[in-house]
């Protein structure tokens, strides 16, 4: 427990200085999207702005927690290849599951920022009547853990800044547009919907949307097993990179 709380207090000492510049930070990108898609493209007639709301703002929520979540990678990364800080941590007299948890617990308090902010935003707009109950809690915990671990998995798998940012262009990046966020995967078809339904993003966004819309119906659940066997193999990941870590 102490080597947890070690490594959440490290990484909050680091945050603490840059937190209300990467709290209003992780809100911009879905305000911007909120104004360009969910009112700008509605007001062309295209769609009908509050059926594609309730469709676009579980997806912007997955969008950006993932965001947060998945940005404890680059933490990692220069604090262990870079700045060198990093493996104070690694040889204190901590079990290396500790150093996971307690990253794992600091990627939900990033990931806090974008949830208050679409919490105020729908209590503005009841009618779209996307509900944040407990399964909901639950989805939104699901995949925040599974990107954190994601992120933990590439910080140290990957030993080269260009290498992390070609990561994140070449995979995160189109993941974050094709994984049922802003349209549904069946519009891609063939190969790229393929692709969208191997995406773990596409599936907690799909969770994440169906707690929202109807609670704990059978969509719900098929994905939420789902996502659970995802995040194990991702936790089972963390923990062995984590083991071989500048061993």
């Amino acid at each position: 427990m102490r080597g947890i709380l070690a490594t959440y207090y490290r990484e909050l000492l680091v945050y603490k200085r840059r937190a209300l510049r990467y709290s209003l930070s992780s809100i911009v990108n879905p305000v911007l999207f909120l104004l360009a898609f969910g009112y700008g493209l509605s007001s062309l007639s295209l769609f009908n702005s509050n059926s594609y709301l309730r469709f676009m703002v579980p997806g912007l929520i997955a969008v950006s927690s993932m965001n947060q979540a998945y940005s404890i990678s680059f933490d990692i990364h220069i604090a262990r290849l870079y700045t060198m800080t990093y493996q104070g941590l690694l040889v204190a007299p901590i079990e290396r599951w500790e150093i996971l948890v307690g990253e794992l617990l600091f990627a939900i308090t990033k990931s806090l920022s974008p949830l208050i902010f679409f919490v105020v935003y729908l209590s503005f707009f009841p009618s779209l009547g996307l509900v944040l109950n407990i399964p909901f809690f639950i989805s939104w915990l699901i995949h925040v853990l599974t990107w954190a671990l994601i992120g933990v998995v590439i910080a140290f798998k990957i030993d080269s800044h260009a290498d992390h940012a070609t990561f994140t262009t070449f995979v995160v990046t189109p993941i974050t547009f094709i994984s049922d966020t802003f349209f549904p995967v069946s519009r891609l078809g063939g190969f790229f919907e393929l692709i969208a339904n191997f995406s773990p993003l596409t599936h907690t966004t799909r969770m994440i949307r169906y707690s929202m819309q109807s609670g704990f119906g059978l969509p719900f659940i098929i994905e939420l097993g789902y996502s659970l066997i995802v995040l194990l193999i991702f936790a089972i990941f963390g923990i062995i990179v984590l083991s071989r870590a500048e061993r």
